[in-house]
């Protein structure tokens, strides 16, 4: 019996060939015994008494004994979503702990350098994992001449549906007032200060342990990870933010 197809998706399901194999030979013969099963799968006698134990003690075969032969036969089908069900639930009960053991091996400092327009989207989209506001120096103006209106739409979107706070430090200018308009709708804080003072034409926007620094006009940026770096960093950015009196 061969169904290429059927062999691929349970193989994706976390069953080795063989055992795909004997399992889909026991749903066609039914009650199979040893050396039908051989000979429908042309799997070796040894290795197929290895595979039915498998499958046994994953419970998609039962042991049967039929004229003082062993046979055996198949479990319904929908024990293998069961299967699966449980050890869906098994990886979500570790996977808190094998997250701490990521972050654990990862707290060395990272610099990740981006290039291009693509770059700099995939910047903001790194963003969206802030587990907390994010903080933004930026410019409005140099920042529509590299990423459209209709694109930061999306991605101001995709932040408000992840409840991500900005709170943005921006040159007052005619685009930065208009802009300014939609913060309680978009989750966003603006403080402004004056544009011949500082005149920002890139962007910095601190988030978690990172701070991603976007330079417009050159199209290119950069995500620093360090939780030095970072906590320092914001801890300016709050003292900027308490001094700023301009509106």
């Amino acid at each position: 019996m061969k169904n290429n197809k059927l062999i691929s998706l349970l193989q994706e399901a976390g069953f080795s060939e063989k055992e795909v194999l004997v399992y889909l030979s026991a749903l066609k013969l039914g009650k199979a015994t040893v050396l039908s099963l051989t000979k429908d799968t042309k799997i070796n006698r040894s290795t197929l008494y290895l595979v039915s134990k498998s499958l046994l003690e994953k419970g998609l075969l039962t042991e049967v004994w039929q004229h003082k032969k062993r046979a055996f036969v198949p479990e319904n089908p929908e024990h293998i979503l069961d299967l699966i069900q449980t050890r869906q639930n098994a990886f979500k009960k570790t996977l808190p702990e094998l997250k701490m053991l990521f972050h654990s091996a990862n707290k060395e400092p990272k610099i990740k350098f981006y290039e291009g327009i693509e770059g700099i989207k995939a910047m903001y989209m790194d963003t969206l994992e802030a587990n907390g506001p994010i903080l933004v120096y930026g410019s409005i103006t140099d920042m529509w001449n590299v990423v459209s209106k209709e694109w930061k739409k999306s991605y101001i979107e995709q932040r408000v549906k992840h409840k991500i706070l900005n709170k943005c430090i921006i040159p007052d200018t005619k685009e930065t007032r208009e802009y300014i308009r939609n913060d309680k709708k978009e989750w966003r804080e603006t403080r402004l200060v004056p544009h011949k003072n500082f005149n920002f034409t890139n962007e910095i926007n601190i988030y978690n342990d990172k701070m991603a620094i976007f330079s417009f006009r050159e199209k290119i940026g950069v995500i620093i990870e360090s939780h030095e770096i970072a906590d320092t960093q914001r801890k300016i950015f709050e003292l900027a933010w308490l001094g700023i009196m301009y509106v």
